[in-house]
């Protein structure tokens, strides 16, 4: 084998454990929004849909705190279960982009996000989908 294929290997090996500690934090943070459809059941609430769902969860006044949150209860999960995850700073940043990237495609709907929320309830709605 060349020594730089051998090399390339040994590197892909190492980053292989990392790698999917990675991809499960950006997939959970991609997914973590939508927590709150849990709320309407739990409140017994009538209309929790209207009332709570892309709200809080879906603010990126509260984006950095989620990623902290998630990164904080994922890196200690992480070794528990035997994976290596990545840095603490990474973690976050990689929560924070999963986040975003739902934020991002739930304002592009009709519906809308209140992506101010706690500050501002009004929903920010680009109208570029139409969600039935």
């Amino acid at each position: 084998m060349p020594a730089d294929s051998r090399k390339a290997l040994r590197l892909r090996s190492e980053t292989a454990p990392v790698a999917r500690a990675a991809i499960t934090a950006c997939t959970l943070g991609a997914i973590f929004p939508d927590i709150d459809v849990f709320a309407g059941p739990i409140a017994r609430n009538p209309l929790p849909f209207m009332e709570w769902h892309r709200n809080i969860t879906h603010s990126l006044i509260m984006l950095p705190i989620w990623a902290l949150l998630l990164a904080a209860v994922s890196l200690p999960l992480a070794r528990w279960v035997g994976w290596k995850p990545p840095s603490f700073a990474k973690l976050v940043g990689i929560y924070a982009f999963g986040l975003a990237s739902h934020v991002f495609l739930d304002v592009a709907t009709n519906f809308g996000t209140m992506v101010w929320s706690p500050l501002n309830y009004s929903r920010v709605a680009w109208d570029w989908l139409f969600i039935p």
